[in-house]
């Protein structure tokens, strides 16, 4: 490995996506995660992020308990769409909150 990418490994930059979002997620646990911020942990602009694959992957790869709420705003309109990261529930049991 040469220094160019000791560098970069360092600054973050070699961390795979799901790797970057499950450790955001367990940084959080309990806490309903909007999914544009998720998207903006993903890639810097939060465009093109595949959030909902992301969360999939961290589910699998990592066993992790992640729930999803969506629906809309009642002020607004606009959609919503969460993800709360439970360290601590088994898959069968009730979504918290």
């Amino acid at each position: 490995m040469n220094q160019v990418e000791l560098e970069f490994r360092s600054s973050g930059a070699g961390t795979s996506q799901n790797a970057r979002l499950a450790a955001h997620f367990r940084a959080h646990p309990l806490e309903w995660l909007p999914m544009p911020s998720l998207a903006r942990i993903i890639t810097p602009t939060g465009i093109g992020a595949a959030v909902h694959s992301r969360v999939a992957d961290c589910r699998k790869k990592f066993a992790m308990t992640i729930y999803h709420r969506g629906g809309k705003n009642p002020q607004t309109g606009l959609s919503i769409s969460e993800y709360l990261y439970d360290p601590g529930t088994n898959h069968s049991d009730p979504l918290p909150g």
